[in-house]
């Protein structure tokens, strides 16, 4: 799962998918990339015949423990330094800091903590982001965390229901190959789900989008969780007390987030 530094150019046409997965303004080069776009920017470059039976990369394991157990993406915490601008060229890499397995709620997990690092050519840092996957057995359930989807404190905005084809395309545009997103029938009698399984990095950038549209400002740290799965047919909306932000369905939250903004 490591990578060792090399350079990535924040692709315009990439991000102009992006854009219009989630009906937004064109940006073009030279402008900011907004917040978390830049992990549709390392897809995973794997031939298919190297996929394991859930889609991801076979051999993309912090451990061979974890083989042929199912994976979720647990969240982020993101410090950013400076604007990613479109069309510019970064410095990569990715390394994985720690892999432990323990009992959960739910029985055996396994955590794995990875930190990528995205700085300038001339090794300024631009983006700090330690990653939390999660490896649960094939015969688990998923884990959930109770949640009360009633508490008014928080700012209410949107009701947002997602169709198949916005599923499509956003694992599309990231080349995201997991089953859960697009095949019904993987999804349900091979991982129990009830439904598609929305994306968790979807809900993590329009939540952070929705941070800085709300605050009119940028973002300087973004830590958010998913706490429970969005299914497809679930709509949800944006709830905000302060810096805490969540995605809520109508059952639970989804997404739980903090944030903090910096000037210009």
């Amino acid at each position: 799962m490591n990578v060792s530094p090399h350079s990535v150019t924040l692709d315009i046409k990439t991000a102009s998918l992006l854009a219009a997965v989630f009906n937004r303004p064109q940006i073009a080069a030279g402008e900011r990339l907004p917040p978390c776009w830049h992990w549709a920017m390392i897809p995973p470059l794997v031939d298919s015949r190297d996929l394991g039976n859930d889609g991801h990369p076979a051999d993309l394991l912090p451990d061979p423990s974890v083989r042929g157990w199912k994976r979720m993406w647990g969240g982020s915490k993101l410090q950013w330094f400076g604007d990613l601008i479109l069309g510019h060229q970064l410095t990569y890499e990715r390394a994985v800091v720690s892999f432990e397995e323990k009992e959960g709620r739910s029985g055996k997990i396994a955590i794995c903590a990875v930190r990528h690092k995205w700085s300038k050519v001339y090794g300024d840092p631009v983006l700090d982001e330690l990653q939390s996957i999660v490896y649960l057995p094939p015969t688990s359930t998923s884990t959930t965390v109770p949640s009360d989807p009633s508490n008014q404190e928080l700012a209410r905005e949107g009701d947002v229901h997602l169709t198949p084809v916005d599923l499509f395309r956003y694992s599309a545009v990231t080349f995201n190959s997991h089953r859960i997103h697009y095949d019904l029938r993987y999804a349900t009698e091979v991982e129990g789900y009830p439904a598609l399984v929305v994306h968790g990095p979807f809900l993590a950038m329009v939540l952070a989008g929705w941070a800085e549209q709300t605050r009119e400002a940028k973002l300087s740290e973004f830590n958010f969780r998913n706490v429970n799965p969005l299914f497809l047919g679930q709509g949800f909306g944006y709830f905000m007390h302060g810096n805490n932000y969540e995605i809520r369905s109508a059952r639970e939250t989804c997404v739980k987030a903090t944030a903090s903004f910096r000037e210009g």
